[in-house]
């Protein structure tokens, strides 16, 4: 009886896998975002009292096996500057997770994501991947969940969440009290989200919008202060802005609490849409393991950009990126782009001010192109990517506009390299029963079958140069 090709591709693999797992398994290290550098506070230091999550451990709120909590220790409910940074500590979840992704949800304190010309910005990692910034005000606790990819978790095992504090070193300072990986969000507990709406706003009757509101319903079992934010997207899914309100809500009543955008800044960024509200959150100001949350709560109708009022700023905008922040499985042979707004001065759009690097700090080679008439910036690399691995894209403040005028701070963002390898056939050809196989059959097995081996060696020597890269004295380097 002839071997079908699953049985060679199985044995092959097997074969593969006994050679090379062994040494591998002790060679493996995460990315870590390196600490910045010191800079000397601007906040007066007040280290507030830590939420305790001792109410959210028992039974009626914590289901086991859908929740898993880091809540004391590392450096944790600490106020910490940059100097202080990354803020890092490890959830353990004890068992594997089937669905695609799942969410970490992190309480901090007086993250100022609207500070002033140099604003805070605090960026979140799990297991050396970037997940986004935090948001919140001045003085105040923030909860923060953020959508993560299983396939980005160690389950069952140990996670490591960073917290990069204050990239664009402004002199702010941020406390993390607790971390949570959960199945299912935000679980609510005492306060529920019930809907969503948008509307728009005309306030000088000149046929442009100056705003667009999400009017979020939500329900608290007890009176007291509520804080509620959440995020605008376009529908290319660009980031337009988070908004953030804090009311009163008495307990039983069901309330309309308004999220608002400036038409204007949408214009500005070109975004079109319908509009997205996305991770939404509600939360006592008191006690924040009082809270609800909707990862994607209402859309909006199909507005455009020019449907608000025009806009006026001088300064430029980055409006749209290639990769997609946070993009996954991103070919290795990727150029990566910027789009802006306005017209730029491609004398300052060099490779020292547009750069890609690994998330580890390597630089990438490249050269930098400006097409004017798109108003788009290219980086190509002078080779591919490595698979698997993040990269972060730059564009600094030394690129200006045809007007002189630079970018406010620095836009970046990451995406992360699928494997560097070419697809894997998947089918041999079919012998038709009783019928002598012809040679040209047998030969389009074997074909398939040498194209197999060869897949199966570049992934192995994408493994490798992965281990490599972070560990060059492992045995498999050698």
């Amino acid at each position: 009886m002839r071997p079908t090709m699953n049985a060679f591709r199985k044995m092959l693999v097997l074969a593969v896998f006994i050679l090379i797992l062994a040494p591998i398994s002790n060679a493996m290290a995460s990315d870590c975002p390196p600490g910045q550098g010191d800079c000397h506070g601007l906040e007066t230091p007040s280290p507030p009292n830590p939420m305790s999550l001792d109410a959210r451990k028992n039974a009626t709120l914590r289901t086991a096996g859908t929740e898993w909590i880091t809540d004391s220790g590392f450096n944790l409910d600490q106020y910490l500057y940059r100097s202080g940074s990354p803020i890092e500590f490890t959830i353990n979840v004890d068992q594997s997770i089937s669905q695609s992704s799942v969410y970490l949800t992190l309480s901090t304190y007086d993250v100022d994501y609207d500070g002033g010309s140099t604003p805070e910005r605090d960026k979140a990692y799990i297991n050396g991947n970037y997940l986004g910034y935090l948001t919140g005000s001045n003085g105040a606790w923030s909860i923060n969940t953020f959508t993560v990819p299983t396939s980005l978790l160690n389950a069952p095992g140990a996670n490591t969440v960073t917290v990069e504090i204050d990239t664009l070193n402004g002199g702010w300072a941020v406390t993390v009290d607790y971390g949570i990986i959960s199945t299912s969000g935000t679980a609510s507990n005492n306060v529920t989200i019930n809907s969503g709406a948008f509307t728009v706003q005309d306030t000088d009757s000149d046929s442009k919008y100056n705003t667009i509101t999400a009017q979020v319903n939500a329900t608290a079992t007890n009176s007291g202060s509520y804080a509620l934010n959440g995020a605008l997207y376009s529908s290319s899914g660009q980031l337009i802005g988070w908004a953030s309100t804090t009311v009163s809500l008495t307990g039983g009543v069901a309330t309309d609490i308004p999220l608002n955008w400036n038409g204007e800044d949408i214009n500005c960024l070109q975004a079109n849409g319908p509009y997205q509200l996305k991770d939404v959150t509600i939360y006592n100001t008191s006690d924040t393991s009082v809270r609800a949350f909707n990862s994607s709560l209402c859309s909006s109708g199909s507005y455009l950009y020019s449907d608000f009022e025009a806009c006026t700023s001088t300064v430029p905008l980055v409006i749209a990126k290639s990769p997609d922040d946070g993009a996954l499985d991103v070919s290795v042979k990727t150029t990566v782009t910027a789009t802006f707004n306005l017209d730029m001065d491609a004398a300052t759009i060099t490779n020292t001010n547009f750069t890609l690097a690994t998330n580890a700090g390597v630089s990438v080679p490249g050269t930098v192109t400006y097409n004017s008439s798109t108003r788009v910036a290219t980086f190509t690399p002078s080779s591919n990517l490595t698979g698997d691995t993040q990269y972060r894209a730059v564009v600094g403040t030394g690129v200006k506009s045809l007007g002189g005028v630079a970018l406010a701070s620095a836009v970046d963002w990451y995406f992360t390299t699928g494997s560097s390898c070419s697809d894997v056939a998947t089918k041999a050809y079919t012998f038709q029963s009783g019928t002598p196989a012809k040679a040209e059959e047998v030969n389009q097995n074997f074909d398939i079958l040498y194209s197999q081996i060869n897949s199966l060696n570049c992934l192995v020597q994408s493994l490798k140069d992965i281990i490599c890269r972070d560990n060059p004295t492992a045995s498999v380097c050698n």
